[in-house]
């Protein structure tokens, strides 16, 4: 083991990849004001006010509700720009430090670590399934059951393979 090793190899997220996403959390807000805006001035009163009462409350609360939750997400990113998530790697654990949380997982309690597929948010992110009986699920059912989160650096594979080299290594 390498000194630097024994103290411990942190790994920042891509603030690239994170000026990306914020920059379409940004269009999507301004798309979503651009939608609103002619429901809320009443300048296509006609076409709104054929809708109907109850569709036109059911399209103000979407919107509004959509705007809502699009800007927070766009704080959170904002907040990740200045305190970006990281990892620690150290021959003993691998620490994981989020916007508002912090995990500790030593080497021995991981059984692989993958890449895995958001099917909502359609994109890849790297995770790990606990050793059976280990963790806070318990046993393994094949499905990764930690994810360490998206825009690390490089691709999903690269970092995966990375981090699996370092498991093996001191697990």
């Amino acid at each position: 083991m390498t000194a630097v090793e024994a103290e411990g190899v942190v790994v920042r997220v891509d603030r690239g990849k994170t000026l990306i996403s914020l920059s379409i959390m940004i269009a999507l807000v301004l798309f979503l004001g651009a939608s609103l805006y002619p429901v809320a001035t009443g300048s296509n009163a006609v076409v709104f006010a054929d809708l109907g009462r109850p569709v036109q409350i059911l399209v103000v609360l979407t919107l509004g509700l959509s705007a809502i939750l699009i800007s927070a997400i766009i704080g959170g990113l904002v907040v990740s720009l200045f305190r970006p998530p990281y990892l620690v790697l150290t021959a003993e654990a691998i620490e994981i430090f989020g916007l508002l949380s912090r995990a500790t997982v030593a080497w021995r309690d991981i059984e692989a670590i993958e890449v895995g597929y958001d099917r909502r948010r359609h994109r890849q992110f790297v995770g790990f399934r606990y050793r059976r009986g280990v963790g806070p699920r318990g046993s393994t059912d094949g499905a990764l059951q930690q994810a360490i989160g998206f825009g690390w650096p490089g691709r999903p594979e690269d970092f995966a393979s990375q981090l699996e080299e370092w498991r093996l290594r001191y697990g």
